[in-house]
């Protein structure tokens, strides 16, 4: 056994949602100090939120002895999915002080935490860190952003970074048309679905569900039946 096998028998754990031969492997970690090598650490973090047991994830994390951008993204991203998003918050900003470096993905669970509990101020300061950093056009950022702006009712916001998108994906044009209609502007929202099709990205079920709501708002219902589910 050694650092790398154990990392993958821990993912096989998290991946499978089986926390208890996972226990397991976690004990051998401490007897022989294997927890304290980073990966093994980080995925014993990741199995422990993943299936739930958020406080032993902490408590992992606390205890190890190096950390890096993966097992501190790992504890936010554990603690904002299982509601807890003040507490994946405030690691966030221990993440910040301990100077280790965001990726896009650690940016988005962050303004999601911030989009959930309506922290306009705080996700505001996050958007101004992507910028810093030029990771606020990339699709996977700008979606969450634009989640976030829209939830705590600044759509005007929503629909600003929509322009500005690099790429824009199902999600970048759900969003946005989802923001039209939320707005009463139910033309708007049929418009980009158009735009959308014409740009070849194919709708899903809540992007139908979106601009269905858009042709009620403006009573086009015959263009509705046309793209019926």
């Amino acid at each position: 056994m050694d650092p790398f096998i154990l990392s993958l028998a821990l993912k096989a754990c998290a991946h499978n949602l089986n926390v208890k031969p996972g226990e397991s492997l976690h004990g051998y970690c401490e007897k022989t100090g294997f927890v304290n090598s980073v990966f093994v650490g980080s995925a014993l973090l990741d199995m422990y939120m993943k299936t739930g047991k958020t406080t032993e994830g902490c408590r992992v994390f606390n205890e190890m002895p190096v950390r890096n951008a993966v097992s501190w993204t790992a504890v936010i991203t554990g603690l904002v999915r299982a509601g807890y998003n003040e507490e994946g918050l405030n690691y966030f900003s221990e993440m910040w002080r301990a100077g280790v470096e965001y990726d896009s993905y650690t940016f988005a669970i962050a303004l999601k935490a911030c989009a959930d509990t309506g922290l306009l101020r705080r996700g505001r300061e996050i958007h101004t860190q992507t910028i810093k950093r030029g990771v606020d056009v990339s699709s996977f950022v700008a979606n969450t952003l634009a989640t976030m702006y829209n939830k705590c009712g600044k759509l005007q916001c929503g629909l600003h970074l929509f322009e500005r998108m690099w790429i824009r994906d199902v999600v970048s044009w759900t969003t946005i048309i989802t923001t039209y209609v939320q707005m009463g502007q139910g033309e708007h929202a049929i418009q980009a679905f158009l735009r959308m099709r014409e740009a070849d990205v194919s709708p899903n079920e809540y992007t139908f569900a979106a601009v269905i709501s858009g042709c009620a708002n403006v009573a086009r219902l015959e263009w509705g039946e046309t793209y019926e589910l």
